[in-house]
């Protein structure tokens, strides 16, 4: 099995979710993530590792590794960095043979069941959005960032602005375009649109919305529910992408059950029926409790529970 490692570079206060995107990696067991920051984590599963660094450290290093004194005044200007984190963190993935760059607004499901032996294989580069990335651990792709493009596809052009010009997403994925690099991208993953008030993932492929969809994650795995056809249907997805999104605080023991609820509302346990209600009446359950209006609030709740599987 080919080895992962995931660099994370991260400045400011976590997300108060982070536990729970910890425990999503912990059941990946077979995956590293490598998580250079200034906060300090007191407990971390086996396969997550902190190292302990500031900003001002890392733009050192990345001037050092790049011999570049371009811009980076704050640490979201990193996504136009994130393509030449193998050449800046070459001393910490000697070992794998796949390094890639994630963000931490994410909650994984299974990922090796997404991203197999074969696609690894036969490709250089897995994905093509910033939040999470893959790149073969060789010399050639490792600084495959730097090859000769147009203006706005050039990595020396790009880091030189001040403003975020999205090189982890626009740039290098046109570049190899441009070079017949080989590249991977048919996602799997639930984007979730950051301007709606209620769930709805970015579509792509054959992925529909449907009005009374809900996201669980349970014993690793991050699936989509909702009715159809009077059944309940179900997709599994590798990973669910909450960017700019915040969310209530969770009780603390829901980092250690075995599944829990993911809403625009905030996360619950998959055994709490009365708080997935009220996080999501208007999105998921309200539809339910208007299709079986009249029926007493015991058949109510075992229907919902048909839902929470």
């Amino acid at each position: 099995m080919k080895k992962i490692g995931l660099i994370v570079p991260y400045f400011g206060e976590f997300p108060n979710y982070f536990d729970l995107f910890l425990k999503s990696c912990a059941f990946n067991p077979s995956i590293d993530w490598l998580i250079f920051t200034d906060n300090e984590v007191e407990e971390l599963p086996s396969n997550v590792k902190i190292v302990p660094m500031t900003f001002d450290q890392l733009k050192s290093l990345i001037s050092y590794k790049l011999n570049t004194s371009a811009a980076l005044p704050d640490p979201y200007k990193l996504c136009d960095y994130k393509p030449a984190y193998g050449k800046i963190f070459t001393d910490y993935l000697e070992k794998y043979d796949f390094w890639g760059h994630c963000d931490i607004d994410l909650i994984f499901g299974d990922l090796r069941q997404f991203i197999t032996e074969e696609i690894l294989t036969e490709h250089d580069k897995i994905f093509m959005d910033g939040h999470l990335i893959l790149y073969r651990n060789t010399k050639k792709v490792n600084h495959s960032f730097d090859l000769i493009g147009d203006k706005d596809t050039s990595f020396r052009y790009c880091i030189q602005v001040p403003e975020v010009m999205y090189f982890d997403e626009w740039g290098i994925n046109l570049l190899y375009e441009k070079y017949g690099l080989r590249q991977y991208n048919k996602p799997q993953y639930a984007d979730i649109l950051p301007q709606s008030p209620y769930f709805r993932n970015v579509l792509f492929g054959d992925d529909q919305h449907h009005k009374n969809q809900f996201f669980q994650w349970k014993n690793g795995h991050v699936y989509k529910r909702w009715e159809e056809n009077r059944k309940i249907q179900q997709r599994e997805y590798s990973y669910i992408h909450l960017q700019k999104r915040t969310f209530p605080p969770h009780s603390s023991s829901l980092a250690k059950e075995t599944a829990f609820v993911i809403s625009a509302y905030g996360f619950y346990s998959s055994n709490d029926i009365p708080e997935i209600n009220k996080a999501n009446y208007k999105q998921v359950l309200h539809y339910h409790v208007k299709r079986l209006k009249g029926i007493t609030p015991i058949k109510v709740k075992r229907t919902l529970k048909g839902l929470i599987l």
